[in-house]
């Protein structure tokens, strides 16, 4: 049963609001609906006719009473309209304050050094390690250059995709020998091509890999130190005597494969022999190409491992380490650089965007001011309507009543007296605050726009000084290249 008493009270509330005025809804006066709905000339001539209201009659007839209630409620149901309309103009002109805005894009110049300073001291501790690394390296550089009576110059190192590409070269040399020598190794072998590149690939791969790093150990030879000057020199001689041995061996084991009867013989006892008696593999072409590879492949192997990276021993490895810990630091400060060029990016896009929506609020404050003195109008208006329609249909209902009376039966005296509404107090639409409160924005706004030059230029030039901050170093560290 509470549901139902819930559900009929719910409904008596909707029809109850239902004669109630709206007070967001601006009345619409229509002296010819309010007439017709009130029968004012209908029954002015009945009461007329019927003597009333009598001659001595000092009140308001009921008619005139509906009229001047009717039009009362619209009245009043207009000034709540105007009241309403009034205060949200009000909270928007209230709400509109470019003042802090304008205060704070002031002080983005400021703001920004601010920030600037706290992007700088984030990476204060990294860009001391690497500057410390850097510096380290640099005198590392220049106490190996001082030892070893070297020039300033740039050391011819080999990065990874280089030493890769190097490595790869080794290996084509070691499969081109194989195969320029599997041929011919096939011609004396019984297990045919297939035998001869394995025994090939094997002494080629042996002679490569030992030439180079014989050719690698030979840059020894342009060291400071005698000793080690030495080393190097002895270090090629031993190269070449290991590419002709290699050769000669090659070409040896070659020209006595045919040879061999059965496989109880051995090929080294009968190399040895042939060594014995002073008799040269060169009998035939293939030993010839054999040796002519062997050496030319040797060379090529020595050439590339003393040029594999800079001349002069364990100076590519302190450069690396120098240009590897300068190129650390130079990225760090191009990371920092970046943050800040963003930071900047950003404080000038800001300064932009306050200057728009600065100038877009003071035009919606102008705009919301021009409401007020839209609404007072309007209001004005409705009000002097509704007096103007009181007065018109009571006189009308009073000519109306007369015209209908009998003979000798005159209408009351007050008929003469106009009817008129009980004075209001109208909503206060004056815009002088607003207009004082316009006039220190649009000041403000003014400042704002002359100094927008200036803060750009404050900006950009903190940025400066603060990217300048970490440059020396890098200046420093480059000068050593």
């Amino acid at each position: 049963m509470s549901f139902f008493r819930k559900l009929l009270a719910f409904i008596a509330q909707l029809f109850s609001r239902k004669d109630e005025p709206d007070s967001d809804v601006l009345p619409k006066i229509d002296p010819e609906k309010i007439q017709k709905e009130l029968r004012v000339v209908e029954l002015a001539r009945i009461r007329g006719a019927a003597g009333v209201p009598s001659s001595s009659a000092t009140q308001l007839s009921d008619v005139e009473h509906s009229i001047r209630g009717k039009l009362g409620e619209m009245r009043e149901q207009i000034l709540k309209y105007g009241e309403r309309s009034l205060k949200s103009a009000d909270n928007r002109l209230g709400a509109i304050d470019v003042t802090r805005d304008i205060k704070r894009t002031l002080a983005l110049g400021e703001e920004f050094e601010r920030y600037a300073d706290q992007d700088i001291s984030k990476m204060d501790g990294e860009l001391a390690e690497l500057r410390q690394a850097a510096e380290d390296k640099a005198l590392a550089l220049d106490s190996f250059r001082e030892q070893n009576k070297l020039q300033y110059r740039t050391a011819d190192a080999a990065d990874r995709d280089d030493k890769w590409k190097s490595g790869g070269l080794l290996f084509a040399m070691t499969v081109g020998e194989g195969f320029g020598n599997a041929f011919l190794f096939s011609e004396g072998m019984s297990s045919g091509y297939v035998g001869g590149f394995v025994t090939a690939l094997m002494l080629s791969a042996f002679n490569v890999l030992v030439c180079f790093f014989l050719g690698r150990a030979s840059t020894y030879k342009n060291h400071i130190k005698p000793s080690r000057m030495c080393a190097g020199y002895f270090a090629l001689g031993a190269g070449l005597i290991s590419m002709v041995i290699v050769g000669l061996g090659t070409a040896y084991f070659r020209f006595v494969l045919p040879q061999l009867e059965d496989e109880s013989q051995s090929a080294v006892q009968l190399i040895r022999a042939y060594l014995q008696e002073s008799i040269l593999p060169f009998q035939d072409i293939s030993s010839c190409g054999l040796f002519a590879l062997t050496v030319l492949f040797g060379l090529a192997a020595v050439y590339k491992g003393y040029t594999w990276t800079d001349s002069y021993p364990g100076y590519a490895k302190v450069y690396l380490a120098y240009e590897d810990a300068q190129r650390r630091y130079v990225f760090a400060i191009e990371a920092l650089r970046q943050v800040l060029e963003q930071r900047k990016v950003e404080y000038l896009l800001l300064l932009d965007q306050n200057v728009e929506r600065a100038a877009a609020a003071i035009q919606n404050f102008k705009r919301s001011m021009s409401q007020k003195t839209v609404i007072k109008k309007v209001v004005d208006e409705r009000m002097v309507l509704a007096d103007e329609t009181l007065t018109n249909l009571v006189r009308k209902y009073r000519i109306e009543n007369e015209m209908a009376r009998p003979s000798g039966n005159a209408p009351p005296v007050y008929f003469d007296e106009p009817v008129a509404f009980v004075e209001v107090t109208m909503p206060d639409f004056s815009t002088h605050k607003d207009e004082l409160k316009l006039a220190e924005q649009e000041r403000l706004m003014a400042a704002m726009t002359a100094s927008l030059e200036t803060i750009r230029a404050r900006i950009q030039s903190s940025f400066n000084q603060k990217y300048d901050q970490v440059q020396p170093l890098q200046q420093l560290v480059s000068g050593r290249a």
